[in-house]
Order: structure tokens, then C-alpha cells, then sequence
């Protein structure tokens, strides 16, 4: 009887169907990888128009903080084949790589080779479910799949306003 009503609840507060037996509900979030990027690109070459450039084909092979060189107030020291740059800031965009670049994140950060597609939801799916909820599929110990909801106004493209982002498949393709 408690099971039922817990369903009942789940079903009323989450929209599930009758095969949901539960749901645990926190606070979360979302970025938008590219958007991050463009927008600190977008304040730095407002701030730095005259010295800020992209220097291509020039990757970072390594990261110091204990640098004697290093200007005050840069404590980065960001080692490539073109030489030494100094930053007050790094922003990781490496992915599962960035403990390549950053010892103590060795094990706790891997490559990993998962699935993600962006999919139309149904006429009857809410175009703005996404902007307060997100949804989760644990499968054990053996993995999850996870689905999050474009904003309506994401990009200004009507096509592509409330697409459904679904992600994970470590349970469903394991090799």
C-alpha cells in the first residue's frame, strides 16, 4: 500500500507512467559547452581587443603552478611547443583529458566513449518541461542514462526548440 502511494505521488508530482516505482528529486544543473566558451570568448575580446588572438595548432602540453618566471597575478604557467604562456585562469574544455594536464584529477576523470542524440519529443511533450527538471536512469552499479530538455529559446531556431538530449548507454552498449 505504501509502494502504491508513492507511485501515486511520483506519478502526479514527476508525469510518470505506472511502470515508474519511484523518483528522487535534487537540485542540478546543465551547460551548454559551447555557449560557456563563446560568451567568456565574447568578454575577453571586449575587454583585450588589441591582444587577444587564437593561436591554432598550438596545444598545451603541460600546466604549472610553481613557475619562478611567472608574472604576478598569472600563477598558471601553461607549457607549449610555441613557448611559456602565463594565465590568471584555465578553463579545461579537453573533456576526458584534462587529467592529462592536471595531476590531481588522475582516476578521478577518464575518457570514457558514451552515446548522445538530440531527439523530437512528441506533440503531447511540453516544449518547456526541460527548464526545471531533468531526468535520470541508474541502472544498478552498471551505468545510467540521462535526458535534458533544450530551452525553447536556445539557439533562435525554431527546428530545434525543446529537443530532447539523451545521453549515457554504458548499461545498454558496455563493449
Amino acid at each position: 500500500r505504501v509502494a502504491e502511494a508513492f507511485t501515486n505521488h511520483t506519478s502526479q508530482k514527476f508525469g510518470t507512467g505506472p511502470g515508474v516505482q519511484g523518483a528522487i528529486s535534487y537540485r542540478a544543473g546543465a551547460i551548454w559547452p559551447y555557449r560557456f566558451v563563446t560568451s567568456i570568448w565574447h568578454q575577453l575580446l571586449a575587454e583585450f581587443p588589441n591582444v587577444l588572438s587564437i593561436e591554432t595548432h598550438t596545444p598545451v602540453t603541460g600546466i604549472k603552478t610553481d613557475d619562478s618566471g611567472a608574472p604576478k597575478g598569472y600563477p598558471y604557467a601553461l607549457e607549449t611547443p610555441r613557448g611559456t604562456i602565463y594565465a590568471r585562469n584555465v578553463v579545461h574544455a579537453t573533456n576526458g583529458y584534462a587529467s592529462g594536464l592536471v595531476p590531481g584529477l588522475r582516476q578521478k576523470i577518464t575518457p570514457a566513449r558514451a552515446h548522445m542524440s538530440a531527439q523530437k519529443p512528441g506533440s503531447l511533450f511540453p516544449q518547456d518541461h526541460g527548464a526545471h527538471r531533468s531526468w535520470g536512469v541508474i541502472y544498478d552499479k552498471n551505468g545510467f542514462d540521462y535526458i535534458t530538455q533544450r530551452r525553447p529559446d536556445a539557439d533562435g531556431e525554431p527546428q530545434s526548440q525543446g529537443d530532447l538530449m539523451l545521453g549515457g548507454g554504458f548499461f545498454r552498449s558496455p563493449s
